[in-house]
């Protein structure tokens, strides 16, 4: 049995973690949050997941951490920006994509376009990336919050949220999942009105036998959404 583990990549929901855990009892499991732009920002240890799983740690020595408004103003701990990075080990530049690499860097700072919000302890909360927020009824609804809220009910083996269209509503949230055999979408949907706000909750549901993946392993949400959009499913 492995001593440690280091997770890399998409942040481990608390679901997944607690089932690392079950399987692997006494093995420290850490996770590396970062991206390409901004190198390595963050650790969570062990100790961290028991106390806020839901973060993503506090920032690696070195790394200076902050979020920023629209005009570039930093936010507050507590409230919900774009994070930004100063580090050494932040990227130059896209490759002949100027205006992506001039909309990436401010100040001195460099970002992913993630959203988060940084609280009182120095932790930082993803919140999605910046084209993951919908706007449903007028109120901004975080891709990650619902997809996290699915993935820590019982029985959900996996959850995606996407964007959907309504013809009177406008933007919407859709949902699809992957679930454990027995288990039925009612139990599912129940989990998710006591827990999300009512602008919050998908409008549209799938059940997959799994969700489809690109060649990189990532779930396809393009997919999805064309699947979803396809269909004339009941909401």
């Amino acid at each position: 049995m492995p001593q440690l583990v280091i997770s890399v990549g998409t942040k481990l929901t608390v679901a997944q973690r607690a089932r690392f855990e079950r399987h692997f009892p006494g093995c420290a499991l850490f996770e590396y949050y970062g991206s390409s732009e901004m190198g390595y920002v963050s650790l969570v240890r062990p100790e961290d997941a028991r106390v806020a799983p839901e973060t993503v740690g506090r920032p690696f020595p070195g790394v200076e951490v902050a979020v920023l408004d629209e005009a570039g103003r930093p936010l507050p701990a507590g409230q919900a920006g774009k994070l930004y990075v100063r580090t050494p080990q932040a990227f130059v530049g896209y490759v002949g994509r100027p205006e992506e690499t001039a909309a990436s860097f401010r100040n001195g700072w460099v970002t992913s376009h993630d959203l988060a919000l940084i609280r009182e302890d120095g932790r930082i909360l993803l919140l999605g990336r910046q084209r993951e927020v919908i706007k449903a009824g007028g109120s901004m609804v975080y891709v990650r919050e619902v997809e996290e809220t699915l993935m820590s009910c019982p029985g959900v083996e996996d959850a995606a949220v996407v964007a959907g269209q309504e013809e009177e509503r406008g933007e919407v949230v859709w949902a699809a999942v992957v679930l454990q055999e027995g288990v039925e979408l009612s139990s599912v949907r129940a989990w998710c009105r006591s827990r999300l706000a009512g602008f919050k909750q998908p409008r549209r549901w799938r059940v997959f036998a799994e969700l489809p993946r690109n060649r990189h392993g990532k779930v396809d949400k393009l997919q999805i959404r064309e699947q979803m959009a396809e269909e004339d499913l009941p909401g």
